[in-house]
């Protein structure tokens, strides 16, 4: 988190994911894991950094959504992504899925998707995710990555982007400013760059706290 704040970052997401299998809603809204006590970090940087718990919910089957609208601990996140793994998944997360964000990995980065979806996420508040971690570290994800983003960028004219890092080391982590920079491999425009890391986060942390 100090690395965070030496390269100018202030609002800062800690992310747990969870995998939903085709289980009884039970079994799944009882397995949501719980968020992180953001106290302890906070205590240690002396409150200098904003801190969201991120709950990530990775998923084919669309009666996830049934597991986590009866689940009470998906309502002590800040932020919910949704990482759909299919095609029919992807119109889920455009079209019912109470989250913020939709993002991606590896194995999802070619699901298909349609201009129509793309655009009802959007009028529903919901965000589009870059990583940009990934891209630095290995040649496949940079290449995956730019594919997703030139996805987003022929299907919606990359609207509704944020840029973020990803990142589990502190070595990885850029400052604002270069991170809006390889918003141009990313296909954005420079004000699209520069909106991906401030002016979409806040949106979309604006949007989150109204779900």
């Amino acid at each position: 988190l100090i690395n965070h704040l030496l390269v100018g970052y202030r609002n800062v997401a800690i992310e747990q994911t969870y995998k939903f299998e085709t289980l009884s809603t039970k079994t799944a809204k009882e397995t949501l894991p719980e968020p992180v006590d953001l106290k302890q970090f906070s205590d240690k940087i002396n409150g200098k950094l904003n801190l969201f718990n991120r709950l990530t919910v990775i998923y084919s089957d669309p009666s996830v959504s049934h597991a986590c609208n009866r689940s009470a601990v998906i309502k002590k996140y800040h932020i919910v992504a949704a990482l759909p793994t299919t095609e029919s998944a992807f119109q889920h997360s455009c079209q019912t899925f109470q989250g913020d964000l939709i993002t991606y990995n590896i194995s999802s980065i070619r699901t298909r998707f349609s201009r129509k979806f793309y655009y009802m996420a959007i009028r529903r508040n919901i965000f589009f995710e870059l990583k940009y971690t990934p891209t630095i570290l290995d040649a496949n994800e940079r290449r995956a990555t730019i594919a997703k983003a030139q996805q987003y960028h022929m299907i919606g004219k990359s609207k509704g982007i944020i840029i973020s890092s990803g990142a589990t080391d502190r070595f990885h982590i850029r400052s604002a400013y270069d991170v809006a920079c390889l918003g141009f491999i990313f296909g954005l425009t420079e004000e699209q760059g520069r909106a991906g890391v401030s002016y979409m986060c806040k949106k979309l942390l604006i949007a989150a706290e109204s779900r």
